[in-house]
């Protein structure tokens, strides 16, 4: 993804226009994405999977609409190359 330590991203919850604190991205102890932003990706991750808790192409589309308000189709070029690099399956 080329992200860096100390890169800083503002999310804001659209609905109630709620602005969320600051949170480190990465934690550099663990090497890893910091405990706050593992539960965000995992909560999206839990919105838009399916019923047997998995992505798909599909739900990859309502979640990139979700978060950008930007419509794709399960054959975009991003999603398909996504799942082409990721899905083991």
């Amino acid at each position: 993804m080329g992200v860096k330590p100390n890169d800083i991203f503002s999310v804001e919850y659209c609905e109630h226009q709620e602005e969320i604190p600051v949170y480190p991205l990465l934690d550099e102890t663990k090497k890893s994405f910091s405990d706050r932003a593992a539960y965000v990706f995992n909560s999206w991750f839990d919105d838009f999977c399916t019923e047997d808790n998995v992505m798909t192409p599909e739900s990859a589309t309502l979640f990139i609409r979700a978060v950008t308000n930007e419509y794709c189709t399960p054959n975009d070029a991003r999603i398909s190359g996504m799942f082409k690099a990721e899905d083991k399956n």
